[in-house]
């Protein structure tokens, strides 16, 4: 199977996916949850896609990812490179120093981090934000302000990538001229009545 071919996989597995309303929210079923058995190929080939957007391996030095689908999508990419993953998750284990609100459009809780460890070291972190699916783009704001606020000058925010940018909501949009970063998908996703992948936005 060609490598388009198993884009194009990939591509009606995400159309395919149920859809529904939470309130005026509309909320598919990322294909790649791990609800059910993963395909490892079709992960394979999506984490490959995802790691193709990110910049050259030596512009950046830890992976920062959200808990739990992009811990799935992100870490093939660190084994690859041999980079860093760094989760924030929703229970700070009384080791985190950084809280922020997760802000989807159907949802809101805190996530914890643990960035003391910036501390110990001499030249700022470059990170980049790797995730599966970008909607409303307010994690990922949330998350960059609550860390630049306290370890200001010592973290460079390299960009965010992710496999699905849910094209409607407008988050990588929103991020981009937010934060003045980088911010790019491999597909756009949109609902019309129907889950259609389109170019992202």
């Amino acid at each position: 199977m060609m490598h388009d071919d198993k884009l194009e996989v990939i591509r009606q597995r995400i159309e395919k996916s149920k859809v529904y309303y939470v309130n005026d929210y509309v909320y598919f079923v990322y294909p790649y949850k791990g609800i059910e058995p993963l395909e490892i190929t079709e992960l394979s080939v999506s984490s490959e896609m995802v790691l193709k957007l990110l910049p050259p391996p030596d512009d950046f030095d830890v992976i920062l990812t959200f808990m739990t689908d992009g811990i799935i999508i992100s870490l093939p990419i660190a084994i690859k490179l041999h980079k860093k993953l760094w989760v924030a998750r929703d229970y700070h284990y009384k080791a985190c120093d950084i809280e922020f609100n997760q802000i989807t459009g159907y949802n809101s809780r805190k996530l914890f981090l643990n960035a003391s460890w910036i501390n110990k070291t001499y030249n700022p972190v470059r990170v980049v934000i790797v995730d599966a699916v970008i909607s409303t783009g307010g994690t990922i704001i949330n998350c960059i302000n609550s860390l630049s606020e306290k370890y200001k000058g010592k973290i460079v925010w390299i960009g965010a990538y992710a496999l699905i940018s849910k094209s409607q909501y407008g988050g990588c949009k929103k991020i981009r001229d937010t934060l003045n970063i980088p911010c790019k998908a491999v597909f756009g996703v949109y609902y019309n009545g129907k889950l259609k992948c389109v170019s992202p936005v």
